[in-house]
C-alpha cells in the first residue's frame, strides 16, 4: 500500500466517504459534543443514526440518537459495551444490530481485548419503532453469534462454536444461506469488530489479549487482503503512533474505504493514527489524532468519534465533526 500522512483535520474531513478529499479540515475546538460517557465507548452511525453505550451504575447502557432524537433502547443493560452497529436493512433503512450474551469473560471491563463471551445471539433494533426483536439467523446448537453487522440482504457476525474456533460468517436474509469467510491468520483468533458494506466485510482480529492484532478485508467473491498486522512487544518502530509497539482495531468501512485505529498515548502526547484504504487504488492515507481516539465512525458528510483508553479510563466523550 502506498501513505501519504496528513494532519487529523484533513484525514477525518477527507475520508469520511468516498471522494471527499475536497473537504476542507475543521479544527477540533469546533468538533459538536454529542454525549459525555464515563467510560470509553465504542460508536457506529450510518444515514444519520448514531449507537454507542453509555455506561451507569456497574452497567452499560445501549443508546441511539436519530437525527435530534436519542432514545436509551428498550433492552436490558449489559456488564460490557454493546457491540452495536448501525446499518442498513432490507428496506434500505438504517437498522441497529447488537448482541446479547449468557455469559462474560471474567474482566468485562477490558473493552476491546477481553476473552470471548458465550451464549450469544443477535437482536435488531426497529430505530422507527423504537422495539427490540430478536433475529433469526439459523444458529446452530451450542453456537455463539457477535458483532453483527448488516447491508440490505446479509448479515455479517463473529460466529463462535462450542469448540471455541471463531470464524465470520455471512448470512442471506430471509434464507438463512450461509457462507464463512477464512479465518484470521492469527492463532486462537478472536474479532473485535467487523462491518459489512455492499460486498465488503472489514474485520479487526485479535489474538493473546491484543497483543497479536491484525486488520482483514475480506469480499464476498472471496478476495482477501490482510491490511495491517501488529504485535506489542520490546522492539518498537519509530514509525508507530505506539510506542509499546503496533496496535490496531475498530475496523469498519467508509463506502468504498476500509478504515482503522492505531492508538496513541495520552500519557506523553503521542497521537493515535486513523487509516482509511481504498481497494481500487490501493492507496492510503493517514493521519495523527487525539491520543485518546478510542473509535471512529464515519457517515456521509459527518465523523462521529469517541475518546478514551482502551484499558478503561477517561475523560471520555463523543464528537461529531
Amino acid at each position: 500500500m502506498i501513505a501519504r500522512r496528513a494532519s487529523i483535520g484533513a484525514l477525518l474531513g477527507a475520508a469520511v466517504a468516498c471522494g471527499l478529499s475536497s473537504i476542507q479540515p475543521t479544527p477540533a475546538s469546533a468538533d459538536a459534543l454529542i454525549a459525555e460517557t464515563a467510560e470509553p465507548t465504542p460508536v457506529s452511525a450510518y444515514g444519520e443514526t448514531l449507537a454507542w453505550s453509555a455506561y451507569e451504575s456497574g452497567s452499560y447502557r445501549l443508546m441511539v440518537k436519530a437525527g435530534a432524537d436519542t432514545k436509551v433502547v428498550p433492552t436490558a443493560p449489559e456488564p460490557r459495551a454493546f457491540d452495536a452497529s448501525v446499518g442498513l436493512d432490507q428496506s434500505k433503512l438504517p437498522v441497529v444490530l447488537f448482541s446479547r450474551c449468557h455469559r462474560y469473560a471474567s474482566d468485562p471491563s477490558q473493552l476491546l481485548f477481553a476473552g470471548a463471551a458465550s451464549g450469544c445471539r443477535i437482536y435488531r433494533y426497529d430505530v422507527a419503532g423504537n422495539t427490540v426483536l430478536a433475529l433469526p439467523l439459523g444458529q446452530r446448537p451450542g453456537e455463539s453469534l457477535a458483532d453483527p453487522s448488516q447491508w440490505g440482504s446479509h448479515v455479517a457476525v463473529a460466529a463462535t462454536s462450542r469448540r471455541g474456533h471463531t470464524r465470520i460468517a455471512t448470512i442471506a436474509l430471509p434464507s438463512r444461506r450461509r457462507s464463512l469467510l477464512p479465518g484470521g491468520t492469527l492463532q486462537h483468533g478472536l474479532v473485535s469488530s467487523l462491518q459489512i458494506v455492499g460486498g465488503r466485510i472489514a474485520a479487526s482480529w485479535y489474538a493473546a489479549h491484543g497483543l497479536e492484532t491484525e486488520i482483514v478485508l475480506d469480499t464476498l467473491a472471496g478476495r482477501r487482503e490482510i491490511l495491517e498486522e501488529g504485535e506489542q512487544g520490546t522492539h518498537s518502530s519509530p514509525q508507530i503512533a505506539n510506542p509499546t509497539g503496533s496496535e490496531f482495531f475498530d475496523a469498519g468501512l467508509a463506502g468504498e474505504e476500509a478504515y482503522w485505529v492505531e492508538p496513541g498515548d495520552p500519557l506523553i502526547g503521542t497521537p493515535a493514527v486513523v487509516e482509511f484504504y481504498n481497494p481500487l487504488t490501493q492507496t492510503s492515507t493517514l493521519g495523527e489524532g487525539v491520543p485518546d481516539v478510542f473509535s471512529v465512525a464515519p457517515d456521509g458528510t459527518a465523523l462521529y468519534y469517541s475518546t478514551g483508553s482502551s484499558a478503561g479510563g477517561c475523560p471520555c466523550a463523543i464528537f461529531a465533526r
